[in-house]
């Protein structure tokens, strides 16, 4: 298993962030989860902390997109607060990965 820990630019809880995911390189699944800046869940009142390869609802190519805000309607989103941060779990990551050809998307500020 790997584990990617990133704090997104921009992580007052207000700016809304996506990425957008193909084809991750796993023989097991990937997962993303959403933690405050104490680095717990932060209560919202979805109760949706993480995402994984079998939760989202996929676009019509099968890539995932996903959204962070504070926020949303839209599907595959995550409740954001101030000093956010998300943590990416790979379960049997390939070789790719693991010799740094592939990587996983960081989540990028929404331009307005």
């Amino acid at each position: 298993m790997l584990f990617i820990n990133v704090t997104p630019e921009h992580n007052d809880g207000t700016t809304p962030h996506r990425l957008r995911v193909a084809d991750v390189p796993v023989d097991g699944f990937w997962s993303i989860s959403v933690y405050n800046a104490e680095g717990y869940f932060e209560a919202n009142p979805h109760g949706g902390y993480s995402l994984n390869n079998l939760t989202p609802q996929p676009e019509p190519d099968a890539a995932v997109q996903i959204v962070f805000g504070a926020s949303s309607s839209q599907p595959n989103w995550r409740h954001i607060a101030p000093g956010w941060n998300d943590t990416v779990r790979l379960y049997l990551p390939r070789a790719e990965v693991l010799e740094g050809l592939w990587r996983f998307p960081p989540a990028t500020p929404v331009e307005s």
